[in-house]
């Protein structure tokens, strides 16, 4: 889990794997982050309840939390 953009991007390089992280439910902040990490979102939970927190890249209300991963 990651609740920062940097502790996000940190465990992209990392080993392979999800990283579950808040976001904003903006296609932009989606773009971005596959453009900076090279992950994009691969899951998002049946339970649509909106988690507690921020999105990790832009800081607005997290609207749900994706499971975000690299193809390899």
């Amino acid at each position: 889990r990651a609740d920062t953009y940097d502790a996000f991007k940190q465990a992209m390089e990392g080993r392979p794997g999800f990283v579950i992280a808040p976001w904003c439910g903006s296609a932009a902040c989606e773009a971005q982050i596959k453009t900076d990490t090279q992950a994009t979102i691969r899951n998002m939970p049946l339970d649509r309840s909106t988690p507690a927190g921020r999105c990790v890249r832009c800081d607005n209300p997290a609207q749900a939390e994706a499971w975000f991963a690299k193809a390899y």
